[in-house]
């Protein structure tokens, strides 16, 4: 059942720093390198809204992945990026669905 469910694929990136040679003297520059590539997935778009101090309202949209919890996928962390569908998200949190490790929820932001 589980895998009739994962009928996507996703690519997650994790994040380190490189030194900027031709910049600034010291500078870092991010650099996101390949962690896992054609994870099996289900996703999920979830909108909602908050109302701040000032009565304005917020809209925002939460992209939701669901992953196979293997060993690879459990090193999946929240410094790290997930891409799908040429577009990029950033973690926001990552769940462990029902605290069986079988299945991993992560909730993510896109990149604009």
């Amino acid at each position: 059942m589980l895998s009739n469910m994962l009928d996507l694929t996703l690519d997650v990136t994790k994040v380190g720093n490189t030194q900027n040679v031709t910049g600034f003297v010291g500078g870092n520059t991010k650099a996101f390198t390949a962690r896992v590539s054609n994870v099996a997935c289900s996703y999920r778009t979830i909108t909602g809204s908050e109302q701040d101090s000032y009565g304005k309202r917020s809209i925002f949209t939460i992209h939701r992945f669901y992953v196979k919890a293997s060993a690879a996928n459990r090193a999946i962390i929240a410094s790290d990026r997930i891409t799908y569908d040429s577009d990029t998200f950033e973690i926001v949190a990552i769940n462990n669905v029902a605290g069986k490790n079988r299945l991993l929820q992560i909730d993510c932001t896109k990149v604009e």
